[in-house]
């Protein structure tokens, strides 16, 4: 989709019909390259997350562990909720009604 003075998203498909990378480009330059790859979406080719049965895992920076998110769900699948540790102490949780991963 082109937006004018260089500004344009592409996105890659397979044979079947699955998405598997969108790129933007900012007057004409390329900003931001997401591939979807099984469940595991690449942000710049670094792991953003991968899906989960209940939501979605994320890595923490600069450590080996995963941040999880859990989706609360309505009745026809739609996530209405998503809740995760940010700080990783176990007590205090975030609740947001809308993902801010960017896609």
């Amino acid at each position: 989709m082109n937006f004018g003075g260089g500004n344009k998203i592409v996105w890659t498909y397979t044979a079947s019909g699955s998405m598997i990378r969108k790129q933007v480009y900012t007057a004409g330059t390329l900003t931001v390259t997401r591939e979807y790859v099984g469940g595991y979406e690449y942000v710049n080719n670094t792991l953003s997350f991968m899906g989960t049965a209940e939501g979605r895992a994320t890595p923490v920076t600069g450590q080996t562990n995963w941040r999880y998110e859990l989706d609360f769900k309505d009745h026809l699948g739609n996530v209405r909720a998503t809740i995760a540790d940010l700080n990783g102490d176990g007590a205090r949780f975030y609740v947001g009604a809308k993902r801010r991963s960017g896609h």
